[in-house]
């Protein structure tokens, strides 16, 4: 694991000295908010070479702790360099080994998995024809039952080369909250709120890069009536929404109308949407971590969205549309707060968990398996024969 609960794993040197410097520490945390969860900081250990003109070592009387001229452009370097390190590699927290997956692991509810990194994640997405009936909320959809959807075809006819993550096959959804796909060593999880996250918020920065974000124009246009923290925030981070694509128009007294939305939030409640995302930024009492606002407006917008949350039922080709948009993602691996996507569980950890001791077995080496097996019951039943047979001996005596 290369991150800790605190910053004792961070080393910095400069010119070959250990040093200290928090605005160097918070620079490199900046640059890691798209890639870990809350509370986790990055180890790393940094060498700087940098002028001594530059470095001003006298701010501590054990000259520890320095600070460098101008240093905002410095600190904006670093965290620009390490970030874009960071994306090119695709860099993403690693599942812990070993994990104990238990049946309440699986509940049919909204949050997310023990397993999985908690805080409150997957390019231009807009929801397919197909999609529809998922995204409508209705009062009369049924309630989903916990349980392992696969009345549906397994998808056989997608070869491996269609599917990403070495994917070989969907099998289904699970709790209406995860994807289940087998892969060529095991299988993986996807958590399908956090692989949308990360689609929506890919789609929202990239309109605002381009310039001309996808939009649609509502029929009707949406009336938000807001209390004064609520219409100052708007007010305050009105461009950001803008530039995403919302129309929005002051009417005055706390009253805005919205008349366009992004193309990726077309099914949504705009009106909803945007009062939810106020609350969640105002909400928020500490600093926040993303290097710009923009970012963080997105990211509070990609987890309110109305789409795919957990309990939706996606039907077999939205779940392969899904996990493609996700893979076409810059950064698929996290959602923009850093809990994962998706996680691997790998055939050698499977067979931990059944106790089979031989070399790690492959995924469909059937025979291979039911042979362990049979050698193992004749194990079981040859000591149960042994101990039939001392008992024997020992009543005879």
């Amino acid at each position: 694991d290369y991150t800790r609960v605190n910053r004792t794993g961070q080393k910095l040197f400069i010119n070959g000295r250990p040093v200290v410097s928090p605005a160097i520490n918070n620079a490199l945390s900046r640059a890691y908010d798209e890639f870990l969860p809350a509370r986790r900081f990055p180890a790393a250990v940094l060498f700087f070479d940098i002028s001594p003109d530059a470095v001003d070592v006298n701010v501590h009387p054990a000259k520890r702790e320095v600070r460098i001229r101008n240093e905002r452009s410095f600190l904006d370097r670093l965290t620009g360099a390490v970030r874009a390190e960071l994306r090119r590699r695709g860099f993403h927290v690693p599942e812990p080994e070993h994990e104990v997956l238990r049946s309440s692991d699986f509940s049919a509810r909204e949050t997310r998995a023990p397993f999985l990194h908690e805080r409150g994640v997957e390019t231009s997405w807009r929801v397919p024809a197909f999609a529809r009936p998922f995204i409508d909320s209705r009062p009369d959809m049924p309630q989903h039952e916990p349980r392992l959807r696969a009345e549906q075809p397994l998808l056989d006819t997608h070869g491996p080369e269609d599917l990403p993550f070495d994917m070989t096959r969907i099998v289904g959804q699970l709790h209406a909250c995860y994807l289940v796909a087998e892969s060529r060593d095991g299988f993986l999880l996807v958590d399908q709120h956090a692989a949308h996250e990360r689609i929506v918020y890919e789609e929202l920065l990239a309109g605002m890069q381009r310039g001309k974000p996808a939009v649609q124009q509502l029929l009707f246009p949406a009336t938000l009536n807001l209390g004064a923290r609520e219409s100052a925030l708007l007010q305050q981070d009105r461009e950001f929404f803008e530039a995403m694509g919302f129309g929005v128009e002051d009417l005055g007294g706390g009253s805005f109308s919205i008349s366009e939305v992004p193309a990726c939030l077309t099914d949504s409640d705009a009106a909803a949407l945007l009062t939810d995302c106020l609350h969640e930024l105002l909400e928020r009492s500490r600093p926040t971590s993303f290097d710009s606002r923009k970012q963080e407006v997105a990211a509070v917008l990609a987890c309110k969205t109305y789409a795919v949350k957990a309990g939706r039922t996606l039907d077999a080709a939205e779940q392969l549309h899904l996990v493609r948009r996700l893979a076409a993602c810059d950064n698929p691996h996290v959602c923009p707060h850093g809990r994962p996507t998706f996680i691997r569980i790998g055939s050698a950890e499977i067979e931990k968990r059944y106790v089979i001791e031989v070399e790690p077995l492959r995924m469909g080496n059937a025979e291979n398996i039911l042979s362990i097996r049979r050698k193992q019951a004749n194990r079981r039943h040859a000591g149960r024969s042994h101990r039939h047979s001392d008992i024997r001996r020992f009543a005879q005596v």
